[in-house]
């Protein structure tokens, strides 16, 4: 059975703000009468095809001075941070050095309203708060929805997804990892066909199931689980293929270490993309710890 992998997988982050009710209604109530005004708050050169149902506001939302704006403001903005350094591994002193740039706009859709097929090229992260859910049209399957394409082929790139784990990556790897090498590492998922264990190289490793023990294993589930901490040894690593074999076979290993890093690359990747570049922006000033963003320095986040 071939190894299947989620290789390109988008990552999407879901929450929720408790006791909403009021800042909703306060964020309504705003936005209807800045619509009511008309050409001062709206877009002035919207790029994407949209018909007259649909408000789009211009994209200064959050330097707004209204209450309500702020705490929209940090809800999404705290929930961005939180998800940035998750799926980039980044501890508290990387997150030091990035900063958020953002535009935000608020959409009134009104029946019948809806924009055009679109990206944000210049944005790693987009973020979406919902007012209101409005009335959706029963006879129609897509009335209400927010419909999302796979952006890959045109993924912008900055410190805010250059470095995300696997299977999120957008960038290629290089492996130092040699044949032989002795690591710990946490099992990740358990198949018919053996084991996938976390080594800390953004690439899981996958034990065989022939490779499991010493002696026959009919059924991985049977000596093994998702959680389990276990010490491996590099078998192979296929590096075209971003593919790493594992044992859990007892054999002499006198190897020490590993780890992977991103290919060297200059200028451009292939296909023309933008090389990852390095966001850091010196040693981390002291911040404010009431403000969550104080010390976030160069991270560009549109």
């Amino acid at each position: 059975m071939a190894q299947i992998n989620p290789i390109f997988s988008v990552p999407f982050a879901f929450d929720q703000l408790d006791d909403c009710a009021s800042l909703n209604q306060a964020l309504r109530e705003l936005f209807i009468r800045r619509e009511a005004q008309g050409p001062r708050f709206a877009n002035p050169n919207p790029y994407t095809p949209r018909n007259k149902e649909l408000f789009e506001s211009n994209f200064d939302l959050f330097s707004w001075p209204e209450a309500c704006i702020a705490e929209l403001s940090e809800f999404c903005l705290s929930r961005i941070v939180q998800t940035v350094a998750e799926l980039n591994r980044y501890d508290a002193a990387r997150m030091a050095h990035l900063q958020i740039v953002t535009d935000a706009w608020f959409h009134i859709t009104r029946r019948g309203g809806f924009f055009g097929v679109h990206n944000h090229p210049m944005a790693s992260w987009s973020a979406v708060y919902c007012v209101s859910t409005g009335e959706h049209d029963a006879d129609q399957p897509d009335s209400g929805r927010l419909s999302f394409i796979n952006p890959m082929a045109q993924m912008y790139l900055d410190a805010g997804n250059s470095q995300l784990g696997f299977p999120y990556q957008l960038g290629n790897y290089a492996f130092d990892l040699k044949p032989g090498m002795l690591l710990e590492g946490t099992v990740t998922n358990v198949t018919a066909f053996g084991a996938f264990v976390d080594i800390g190289v953004h690439q899981d490793g996958l034990v065989h199931i022939s490779e499991l023990a010493d002696t026959f294993v009919k059924d991985p589930h049977a000596v093994i689980k998702a959680g389990d901490v276990v010490n491996v040894r590099v078998k192979e690593i296929d590096a075209d293929r971003k593919r790493i074999a594992l044992s859990m076979k007892r054999e002499v290993a006198g190897t020490q270490g590993a780890h992977a890093k991103p290919a060297p690359s200059q200028g451009k990747e292939k296909g023309g993309r933008p090389a990852p570049q390095n966001y850091s922006a010196g040693p981390p000033k002291p911040s404010d710890d009431s403000n969550p963003f104080a010390a976030l320095k160069n991270l560009k986040l549109n």
